[in-house]
């Protein structure tokens, strides 16, 4: 009977010590497994997150280079109001000066006839420029211009009701700027996993940047025809077409590619950013990883002790049924 107990009460030790390592190791692989899931699960969000605050970014940051831009031109006309300019070379040479100081490159002023006054020439605005076709312009305006076939300039303009020059009555003064200077400022910090481009209503490329290997430097419609349903397509060309910002997920070469947009101000252009999901993802699985090989190295510790444990109590166990059994053969010569 005592043989008996013995044996069960081994048993029972290793059996007790063995359901621990297997309740421990089912339960550090199920949280794993969880852990994974839910952040592949999260991948969407965070990357749509991330894309939002990029792209927010870089909109506040145009729109504060165009408001500075818009400041400058007020500084140049109170500059100008200042001028006796009494002809046009004059009004060039002040035109110079401007440009030098206020670093205002392509400052010009447009009378009450359309006629455009710049530091080196004059031409008639009217169908170059879109804020001119306005019967009365009354407040800052911004427009495209479109020069040199396809290529684009972002138009200033503000309204100049009280500015007379050389006896005549002026309304307007406007800036260029290259698009170039605005995709300066537009420039994502990581260009090896971050793309950006910027479109016009219709999805052409503006910036001459490359969106990705699905997009590449193509028309953004073209390019996502197929890789999305036909609603969400069709959702996203409204959604440039009225200037309101959104984003895009789609897969393409079997990888997730999640892009953001938001309009710049009053520019009628997208700006667009696109992050291959699978970056975000192989940052948050390196900690994932490192959660379970966490897991990994309890569930050996965990084994070991049990095994040192079960080894201690075989142990105690074979010196106690010893004693027990010498104390039991003394016990017999005794009697």
């Amino acid at each position: 009977m005592k043989q008996i107990t013995n044996r069960t009460f081994l048993l029972t030790a290793i059996i007790g010590s063995l359901l621990i390592i297997a309740m421990v190791t089912a339960n550090s692989i199920h949280s794993s497994h969880n852990t994974i899931l839910k952040t592949e699960e999260a991948i969407f969000t965070v990357s749509r997150f991330y894309l939002e605050s990029i792209a927010d970014r870089r909109s506040h940051t145009v729109a504060n280079q165009i408001e500075s831009e818009f400041i400058q031109m007020e500084t140049a006309l109170d500059y100008i109001q200042h001028e006796d300019i009494e002809s046009q070379e004059e009004l060039r040479t002040t035109l110079g000066k401007i440009r030098n100081l206020l670093s205002l490159n392509r400052f010009a002023l447009v009378d009450q006839d359309d006629v455009v006054y710049t530091q080196y020439t004059t031409y008639t605005g009217k169908s170059r420029h879109e804020f001119l076709s306005e019967e009365t312009m009354t407040d800052r305006t911004i427009s495209t211009v479109s020069i040199y076939g396809s290529y684009k300039q972002l138009c200033l303009a503000i309204p100049t009701p009280d500015l007379t020059i050389m006896g005549k009555p002026f309304k307007a003064c406007f800036i260029q700027i290259d698009i170039k200077d605005i995709i300066d400022l537009l420039q994502v910090d990581d260009k090896s996993s971050t793309y950006f481009a910027l479109y016009s209503k219709n999805g052409s490329n503006l910036s001459g940047t490359e969106l990705g290997p699905a997009i590449s430097y193509h028309n953004i419609f073209d390019a996502t025809k197929g890789l999305v349903s036909e609603d969400v397509w069709k959702e996203n060309m409204d959604h440039f077409a009225n200037d309101v910002g959104g984003s895009m997920t789609f897969i393409y070469g079997g990888v997730t590619e999640t892009l953001c947009y938001v309009p710049l101000l009053n520019t009628g252009w997208e700006f667009t950013v696109l992050i291959h999901e699978s970056v975000i993802l192989d940052q948050i699985r390196d900690i994932s990883e490192n959660n379970l090989l966490t897991n990994w190295k309890q569930i050996t510790f965990t084994f070991f002790a049990a095994l040192i444990l079960a080894t201690i109590l075989f142990l105690e166990l074979r010196e106690l049924s010893k004693e027990k059994l010498i104390c039991n053969d003394l016990c017999q010569e005794v009697n």
